[in-house]
């Protein structure tokens, strides 16, 4: 391969310094004779979204705008017996179901142990990436996978200075949960409080407050939980089928149809013709994919929800030698990221040979076309709920590596069933791994 008889080291950049980032970093930074690895991170620390604040909108010390999601109270909704890296599990005295503060310490120990703060650069946004062929004189050794290197210029938020450098290869890990999503019609009528879920911190702006929350997914699930013990009532709508649809809620929490509009007296239409009068409203409705940094000649489409053209949801089909972390959702999250960065490591290592262009352009259009023909909206181009264990085994096929161990998805398709029919009580369950098939559920404690 390649690799094998170049002289110098392949330079690859990492943008983000989450959990998807700090995977691709720790795997990388195995072969320090081969590669020479840059993580960029736009804030003081690591773990992207993790990492909680009380602000919300534009932060204070960079600038930029907020990229946490999280709020106060948050606890995971999938047991840390199946969250962890492969082979780097949880301190044994948590709680299956941890707090999000639990979850930052967790990817700080992994980023210590794996000694990985030396490749990272703080507060360094990646402001452009620029494919540079080779026959325009770049100042680079080339000829990895591809017939580009990539111009990176990123900038010191604290300082605003900027620096370019060339890479072989730039692994795309910037999260896709802070650029807010909606598409309710005369939202601008409404008079009241209105936020995303992005900026839902605490539930005491919303004390006796009717709420209404648009979107049933589990962060909606989540809040209207949370808001649930100050607020008078709080009115949870959706389009389909709602997470929870089987499951006991509290008395103050009622499922309505799906909100069509804000009428211009501020009321809020369903689509059943109802109206009813909130104070307050939370849009719990996804988010954008959003790569700001990628000029067009990188050849990245995003259109409705799809990122194209992608093989395997991971490497541009036109360059594969830039590639994306973890932009499925509905994922098993660092389970996903380290088979996805397995995968990348076989194809940088010469393991393996990516098939021609046009294949992988082909590979994705049928992956899509298949979705639409199972009935999956048009959104969810990249969604892999219980398809993601199919989709592991078959990237570990193609990688040559081994896949998923069998007991974590047994158990997170139990978790999915105890969440969809006590959705009140299932983070109070305990769980412990007994093997690479079998897992236990220990104590019960009810929080009644």
């Amino acid at each position: 391969s390649y690799i094998q008889h170049m002289t110098e080291k392949v330079k690859v950049a990492i943008i983000g310094a989450g959990p998807a980032g700090l995977c691709g970093l720790s795997h990388l930074s195995k072969f320090p004779d081969r590669f020479k690895v840059t993580a960029f991170e736009q804030i003081g620390s690591i773990g992207g979204t993790w990492v909680y604040t009380d602000e919300t909108g534009i932060a204070k010390e960079t600038g930029l705008p907020v990229h946490s999601s999280m709020y106060k109270n948050m606890r995971t909704n999938l047991p840390k017996e199946v969250m962890n890296y492969p082979g780097f599990p949880f301190s044994k005295h948590l709680p299956s179901f941890i707090h999000h503060s639990d979850f930052l310490e967790y990817l700080q120990q992994y980023a210590k142990h794996f000694d990985l703060y030396q490749y990272i650069q703080l507060y360094t946004q990646v402001i452009k990436v620029v494919p540079v062929h080779e026959n325009e004189k770049c100042k680079m050794k080339n000829g990895f996978l591809d017939d580009v290197v990539w111009h990176v210029t990123t900038k010191n938020v604290i300082t605003k200075e900027e620096r370019s450098e060339f890479f072989d290869a730039v692994l795309v890990c910037n999260g896709h949960y802070f650029q807010p999503h909606h598409n309710i019609a005369g939202i601008s009528n409404f008079k009241g409080s209105l936020i995303h879920s992005h900026s839902y911190r605490t539930s005491e702006p919303f004390q006796s407050h009717e709420v209404l929350i648009v979107g049933c997914g589990q962060s909606g699930i989540d809040i209207a939980l949370d808001i649930s013990t100050v607020a008078k009532n709080v009115h949870l709508s959706h389009r389909g089928r709602a997470v929870s649809s089987n499951s006991p809620l509290p008395e103050n929490i009622y499922r309505i149809g799906t909100t069509v509009s804000i009428l211009e007296n501020g009321c809020v239409q369903l689509e059943n013709g109802d109206i009813i009068s909130v104070d307050s409203i939370i849009l719990c409705t996804g988010y954008e994919y959003e790569f700001p940094f990628l000029v067009p000649e990188c050849g990245i489409c995003v259109t409705n929800h799809r990122v194209r053209p992608l093989y395997k949801h991971v490497f541009n089909a036109l360059y594969p030698s830039l590639t994306f972390m973890g932009i499925n959702f509905l994922i098993l999250p660092l389970t996903c990221f380290d088979m996805q960065t397995q995968l990348v490591m076989s194809v940088f290592t010469g393991c393996i040979k990516l098939p021609g262009k046009d294949a992988m352009i082909e590979d994705g259009e049928k992956d899509f076309q298949r979705r639409l023909k199972e009935g999956y909206n048009p959104r969810h181009a990249h969604l892999l709920s219980s398809a993601q264990w199919d989709y592991y085994r078959a990237i570990a096929a193609i990688g040559k590596f081994p896949p998923h161990e069998p007991v974590i998805e047994y158990l997170y398709e139990q978790v999915g069933l105890d969440r969809s029919t006590n959705v009140v009580e299932y983070k109070n369950y305990q769980y412990e791994i007994i093997d690479s098939e079998h897992w236990i559920r220990k104590d019960f404690k009810s929080t009644s």
